[in-house]
């Protein structure tokens, strides 16, 4: 598989980045599959986004600025 031939929503999913929920008609048609794609990649883009945030105060702006909007309800998950 060339990552270069990849739509931008295959290349998540390839990533592990979306759910690997399946839907029908607003119904829900199987999950699981939450292994699929590979692992390497997932790891270092998660590692990429979080010295991101960390370490370059343009990401750390937009990150505060979005966790501001997200995190109202005392929900503080995924903070750097």
């Amino acid at each position: 598989m060339s990552i270069d031939s990849l739509s931008a929503g295959k290349f998540a999913s390839y990533a592990r980045m979306v759910d690997s929920r399946r839907e029908s008609n607003g119904k829900t048609k199987g999950v699981g599959n939450r292994k699929c794609g590979n692992k390497h990649l997932s790891w270092a883009s998660l590692k990429l986004a979080h010295y991101a945030v960390r370490y370059d105060p343009r990401s750390g702006v937009f990150y505060q600025r979005k966790c501001a909007k997200v995190c109202r309800r005392g929900d503080q998950g995924g903070r750097a």
